[in-house]
């Protein structure tokens, strides 16, 4: 059997779910958060399936290693592009940062080399009328968590903002940049706090959008 089809039985995912596009953040999210609540013959399983996949190629948890970059986790800078919130969401367990919104801004479109857009305002307005501006790190990253001890919004560190409310849905955002350019994202945010479960890639698909440029490159 394939090593995908033993890997997918011993997870038991269905065969939607082990869609390509949704393998990797799938993975991290089960073994982070499930893998304790397997039966044992399915540990085993899972344990073998992983030992025979680092022999012959790369395993999903070794690319998403690849892909955090410099930074180590626990940094605000690492894992640029990611779904923030399938580890620093609600259900996060191991008692981390949960947060309510959280991104990446990118500087320019059709540019596979783009880095991450340092210094923009990401700018919200909630259903509720709160405003609220989170600053990016040198990454592109942000991060928006609730801290019901504040009574006004507070910018920290690395893309860090604090706020004093849960923010309420549907979400209207916009980006300006270092420059003084404001963009408003087109649609609002209805339910979905990391913005690359929507936005990832640099193509366009039938199940998500490009990445969150700021500069529209002519084709």
């Amino acid at each position: 059997m394939p090593i995908h089809k033993r890997l997918r039985a011993a997870l038991n995912l269905s065969k939607s779910e082990w869609h390509e596009s949704k393998r990797s953040s799938l993975i991290m999210s089960f073994t982070r958060e499930s893998i304790g609540k397997l039966p044992r013959a399915a540990m085993a399983a899972l344990l073998g399936v992983l030992s025979l996949s680092a022999c012959i190629g790369t395993s999903p948890e070794e690319a998403l290693r690849a892909e955090q970059g410099d930074a180590p986790d626990g940094n605000p800078e690492h894992r640029p592009g990611q779904p923030c919130l399938v580890c620093h969401g609600a259900d996060y367990s191991p008692g981390g940062p949960v947060f309510v919104l959280a991104g990446t801004i990118y500087d320019k479109s059709s540019d596979p080399n783009s880095n991450g857009l340092s210094g923009a305002e990401v700018s919200f307005l909630d259903a509720a009328n709160h405003e609220f501006t989170a600053l990016t790190n040198r990454k592109g990253n942000f991060m928006v968590r609730v801290r019901t001890d504040l009574s006004a919004p507070k910018q920290r560190s690395k893309g860090q903002l604090d706020i004093p409310w849960q923010p309420v849905f549907p979400i209207s955002v916009g980006v300006t940049s270092a420059g003084g350019e404001e963009r408003a994202m087109e649609s609002q945010i209805w339910r979905e706090g990391s913005c690359a479960a929507c936005h990832h890639g640099s193509d366009p698909d039938v199940d998500h959008v490009e990445k969150v440029w700021y500069t529209e490159l002519a084709p």
